[in-house]
């Protein structure tokens, strides 16, 4: 007797991202540049990620261009619908500062890199009237920009949200009118501590810039 068994693809949930600009939705703009990572995705449990072209199974980069492909993140979970779920815009620090040249794809997107010693930026926005915003960590000690830190940087400008009851049938917005509420738009941030622009943005980052509705 011969029993024959199926292998079954394991069940995932895909998640898509738009961004909310102006009271309008996309997910491009070819007049500026707006890329993020998304990491440490949770609801009861850890999730990991599907790789994909634009994800590893532990980070994946939003918005890297006007393909639908990279506004989508597939998580290695089901039933995730009316649970909570929650995410970290960052890349995890033992992925944050390793060799971008040998790295794996996301992590291999040199836009998105500042330096062996600072890692990532976690997430870019180059704007129109030549505003820029680009969130990493800071505060990274080692002995050159060369090395990477064994240690967590002082400000490490990780994020960190929330969706109450993820609704599988809606995408996740990014709120980009709520980012830059009140921030003065006439210098740019580098997540510089002693600028008062930055110090802003870092207020604005915890309050509800992602949402469903």
């Amino acid at each position: 007797m011969s029993f024959l068994f199926a292998c079954k693809e394991p069940s995932t949930t895909k998640i898509e991202f738009v961004v909310k600009q102006h009271g309008i939705q996309h997910t491009c703009d070819e007049r500026q540049t707006l890329m993020w990572f998304v990491s440490e995705f949770k609801s009861e449990n850890a999730l990991s990620i599907k790789p994909s072209h634009f994800s590893s199974n532990s980070v994946a980069l939003i918005g890297a261009n006007c393909e639908k492909s990279s506004w989508q993140v597939e998580l290695n979970a089901n039933d995730l619908d009316g649970e909570k779920l929650s995410f970290a815009m960052a890349v995890p620090f033992n992925e944050n500062h390793l060799n971008p040249l040998t790295a794996a794809s996301p992590l291999n997107i040199s836009e998105m890199f500042w330096s062996w010693q600072l890692g990532h930026k976690f997430f870019r926005f180059d704007g129109d009237n030549d505003f820029a915003f680009h969130l990493g960590s800071t505060g990274c000690k080692s002995a050159s920009r060369l090395r990477a830190p064994s240690a967590q940087c002082t400000y490490p400008n990780r994020y960190r949200f929330e969706l109450a009851q993820f609704d599988v049938q809606k995408p996740v917005i990014l709120d980009l009118d709520r980012l830059l509420s009140e921030v003065d738009r006439s210098r740019s941030c580098m997540s510089e501590q002693a600028n008062e622009i930055c110090q802003q943005l870092f207020s604005n980052l915890t309050t509800k810039i992602f949402y469903q509705e």
